[in-house]
């Protein structure tokens, strides 16, 4: 049951109670009334009073007034929120105004101050690109003066530093280029008769390994295999007298490949 149902309960019996104490009051209509009216009487009287008993029983219950007590804690605690939303609202909405009004105002002054910033940097961007194409012709100028210099330097014989690295790796390219097929033409030449010194045979009398001999004694064949193998290999020699950290004179001159020149005009004598 709600606690309107309730209070409209409690109400219809307040009023059945006090009609019927005025009734049971008032003696001397009771005294006037004839058989009929009597019975009508006693008869309403009776209905009263058990529309009020029953009504006294409905109301007379603990769990019944534990529940509309809840209930009625529930209705305050919502009144009292439903009055801090109110306010909390009429707070963000004051909030809320505050920020529009400011926000206008901030807008306001961009659009009147974006006129003069705009200005300012197109000002200043143009001058940063009329200075960039100056300093850039000023740069194509030097560029081109600087190579009609360097031009004119080489065809008198100047050599650059700056430019040695790639020119003598060129240089050094070709000759060992020319020292590998030099080395793969040696190598894949007409095959020559193997010869064979008549001091070195087997202990046993048998007949020498030609693969395995041409192999270990190939410096014995020819003047070019040989100066090949002291090439290769001399450095690696050291004598018993020598210092270990001397490694100088240890192949003659004349075995030795000249190093590529140190003038670029020599140089380009060699290809």
């Amino acid at each position: 049951m709600s606690i309107t149902q309730t209070k409209d309960k409690l109400a219809e019996a307040i009023s059945i109670h006090e009609r019927l104490s005025q009734e049971i009051e008032n003696n001397t209509l009771i005294s006037t009334l004839n058989d009929e009216e009597w019975a009508n009487y006693l008869r309403t009287l009776g209905h009263d009073t058990a529309k009020l008993i029953q009504s006294s029983r409905l109301l007379d219950n603990d769990n019944l007034i534990t529940m509309l007590q809840n209930k009625q804690k529930r209705l305050k605690r919502h009144k009292a929120w439903k009055k801090r939303s109110k306010k909390k609202q009429k707070r963000q909405q004051i909030l809320t105004e505050k920020q529009s009004k400011q926000w206008v105002k901030e807008m306001e002054w961009q659009v009147t101050m974006a006129r003069p910033i705009e200005r300012s940097e197109n000002k200043e961007e143009k001058e940063t690109k009329a200075k960039i194409k100056q300093l850039t012709k000023k740069l194509n100028k030097l560029t081109l003066l600087r190579k009609l210099r360097r031009k004119k330097l080489e065809s008198q014989g100047h050599f650059f530093a700056e430019d040695g690295n790639d020119f003598f790796n060129k240089i050094k390219e070709w000759h060992e280029q020319q020292q590998q097929q030099q080395e793969e033409k040696d190598m894949v030449g007409p095959a020559k008769e193997l010869v064979v010194d008549k001091q070195d045979a087997w202990k046993d009398e048998g007949e020498i390994d030609q693969n395995a001999y041409k192999f270990w004694c190939e410096s014995n064949q020819s003047l070019d295999a040989l100066l090949r193998i002291r090439k290769h290999w001399d450095k690696y020699i050291m004598k018993n007298e020598m210092d270990e950290r001397d490694s100088t004179g240890k192949i003659p001159p004349t075995f030795v490949t000249p190093s590529p020149p140190a003038n670029w005009i020599w140089a380009s004598c060699l290809l």
